[in-house]
Parts: structure tokens; C-alpha cells; sequence
């Protein structure tokens, strides 16, 4: 059996039914499809519609409804940004492009900070009242993928010494203030190794800004202990 009746370049779902001798029997097609795939950036949740040969789609009439709001694709990158939510929530979507269109259930992700910290000390230097060197390289993650050190806002560095004298622990603190931080370098400083120390802390502390909620900071910190 031919089928004609379908158009070569036309995407959508045709039902054919065949009927004879009394039975009826019922084939459903499909032809085309969309394919979304998406990625979190720090602006927000980045989305591309892909057809059935895996091309971006693109045009005034591609784009993505979540409840009732309806997100526009770039004309020209076909790229859709979906802000972050206040809190994480599953969502039902339509996503189309022309006069077709699919739908789906997707999780859309509120903004979640970490900081990481490699911290580089060599031991022989660990010399009582001797200066010791100890160089950091942070990482800043937003959905665990990794953004720029930079909107680490109000770094600072504080370490904490425990020394013994007298069967007593004295405590001691130095913070380290205006750290300026880069994805190009190491930050690199000193501190001052007392006599008879039992434990060293190094604390790397900062706060991001959300992009989501107005005026709302997250603080972070990574810690060394020696």
C-alpha cells in the first residue's frame, strides 16, 4: 500500500485508518520530532530546540511555554534563556518551533553556589617562627558548573593557629582582607609559623550575589586544616 497523502516536509501525526470486509484497523505515524537540550549558565537555564536532523531551530516562531510564560528563541543562535527559579520545581513545558510542537515535564533549578580551594604549603617550610608561604586556587561553581572567581564578592582569608604552652591552647587569629581573586593565577601570602603549634586552619570566605533573587547573598567558605 502507497501513501501519498502525507506531506514530504511537513512534521505532525497522522492516523490511517484501513477498512474492509468489516474490520478496521487503525496505524498512527509520526513524522519529525523536536529534541530539547539544555545546560545551566549564569545568566540562567540555557535552552536549544533541535528537529529530526539534529539542526538548531531558530525563527520568530521557535520558543518555550512554561506556566503561561512564554519564552522567545534568539533569531539568530536559536538559543532560549529560562531564568533560575526561587526554589528547584518540576514544570510541564511546550516547545515548538512553526506550527509544531511538543511537550515535557523538565526540572527547572533555583541557583546553588559551592567553593572549592586547592591549597599549595610546603612542609619544610612548617618551621617555627619561620614565614611560610601558602598559595590557593579557588574554584566557583553555580549548579556545579564552574563560573568566574570574580563574583566571589568580599573574599577574605582567615587563619587560625593553636599553639601549647603550659599544657594551655592559645588561640590565634589572622584574617587577610580585599583578597583579590583571578581564573589566571594563584593568590599567594605568608604567615608567620609560632613555636610549639598543634593545629593550623585556614578558612577562604566570600559571598555571591543571586541573579534570581534580588538582593540576596549566599556565603561560602573552603577550609584547610593542617
Amino acid at each position: 500500500i502507497t501513501i501519498n497523502q502525507i506531506p514530504k516536509n511537513k512534521r505532525g501525526l497522522y492516523i490511517i485508518e484501513f477498512i474492509g470486509k468489516g474490520y478496521v484497523s487503525r496505524a498512527v505515524i509520526t513524522k519529525g520530532s523536536l529534541t530539547l537540550i539544555h545546560k545551566n549558565t549564569l545568566n540562567g537555564i540555557l535552552f536549544y530546540i533541535l528537529d529530526e536532523t539534529n539542526q538548531i531551530c531558530k525563527g520568530e516562531h521557535t520558543g518555550i511555554w512554561v506556566n503561561n510564560t512564554y519564552y522567545k528563541s534568539d533569531i539568530n543562535s536559536g538559543s532560549i534563556i529560562i531564568p533560575y527559579r526561587t526554589n528547584n520545581e518540576s514544570s510541564f513545558i511546550i516547545y515548538k518551533h512553526n506550527t509544531f510542537a511538543c511537550c515535557s515535564s523538565i526540572n527547572l533549578n533555583s541557583e546553588s553556589y559551592s567553593l572549592e580551594t586547592i591549597w599549595f604549603i610546603k612542609e619544610e617550610s612548617l618551621i617555627m617562627e619561620n614565614k611560610c608561604t601558602v598559595i590557593l586556587k579557588p574554584f566557583l561553581y553555580m549548579n556545579n558548573e564552574p563560573i568566574d572567581i570574580c563574583l566571589l564578592n568580599n573574599a577574605k582569608i582567615c587563619v587560625n593557629i593553636d599553639k601549647v604552652e603550659n599544657g594551655e591552647t592559645i588561640p590565634i587569629s589572622t584574617i587577610i582582607d580585599k583578597v583579590v581573586l583571578s581564573n589566571n593565577r594563584e593568590y599567594t601570602f605568608e604567615v608567620k609559623i609560632p613555636s610549639k603549634v598543634r593545629k593550623i586552619l585556614f578558612t577562604l570566605n566570600g559571598e555571591v550575589e543571586y541573579k534570581s533573587i534580588p538582593k540576596k547573598n549566599e556565603q561560602l567558605s573552603s577550609v584547610y586544616e593542617l
